[in-house]
């Protein structure tokens, strides 16, 4: 009979999902506030509900720390579900933060304690992305998800192939007239903080690195020539090495006359 088929494993490439959620399964990695244009220098990390307006100018950072999906992952789904407490007729919209910040310094005017936005409220090109990542809709109170669109997802791609461009999303709409609340990580019910939901898929275990096997140096006397015997024979000698074992890495060289006249 055939040989048994070598035993395949599963759960290679197929779909994971991961909530990031303070108090979710041992995970306290969110941070989230939001600034406010009237109050420009007051910061309101500890306050247990996130307030976004276009009047008064308000908006709200969040970030969630997702190192703990391998790094190769492909993400295909990414998810946002916020607890609305105050509802709004309007549209909110979320993009990349591209600079770094605190949670318990940044403000209005600047992101961190020594560093402003380029231009205050998140609004500058070196603050955040332009491109809408999704819409959040909070036209009722309650959970409300939004999902990531394509340019959401490369986005998050991002934080998964280089974790330190992760600084989070803003979510703002300057423009609204009705302004929309909701619970931030600070509250005290965990079903109602703010949750990132991934979906992504791995190649499995990366292949191993190739064993460096140490090989002989190349010895070269130069290029082979017929020499009259009146004339001198010149020798270009040369060689090259692999560099190891490392350490040493280093290689000396002497050369001699095996037989015949010369030097």
């Amino acid at each position: 009979p055939p040989p048994d088929p070598e035993p395949t494993d599963p759960t290679v490439g197929a779909p994971m999902t991961m909530v990031f959620q303070d108090g979710v399964d041992g995970y306290f990695g969110t941070i989230d506030t939001h600034i406010l244009a009237r109050s420009a220098s007051t910061t309101y990390g500890n306050s247990s509900e996130i307030e976004v307006d276009g009047s008064p100018e308000t908006a709200a950072l969040l970030q969630w720390d997702v190192s703990s999906i391998p790094t190769g992952s492909q993400i295909t789904a990414a998810t946002i579900t916020l607890d609305v407490t105050g509802r709004s007729k309007q549209d909110y919209f979320l993009y990349d933060v591209l600079k770094g910040w605190t949670e318990g310094e940044a403000t209005w005017n600047q992101a961190e304690s020594g560093t402003n936005w380029q231009s205050s409220g998140v609004q500058g090109s070196q603050d955040r992305g332009t491109t809408s990542l999704g819409t959040f809709d909070g036209a009722s109170t309650g959970l409300r998800t939004v999902t990531l669109n394509a340019a959401g997802l490369a986005v998050v791609q991002g934080w998964i192939d280089t974790p330190a461009s992760n600084h989070g999303l803003t979510l703002q709409n300057l423009s609204a007239r009705d302004g929309l609340d909701f619970s931030s990580s600070e509250t005290n019910n965990v079903a109602n903080r703010p949750r990132l939901e991934i979906t992504y898929t791995t190649d499995g275990d990366p292949e191993p690195a190739p064993v460096e096997v140490n090989e002989a140096p190349l010895v070269s006397a130069g290029a082979n020539s017929t020499i009259e015997l009146s004339e001198t024979a010149t020798l270009n000698g040369s060689f090259t090495d692999d560099g190891l074992p490392n350490p040493p890495a280093a290689v000396t060289v002497q050369w001699t006359v095996d037989s015949g006249p010369g030097n």
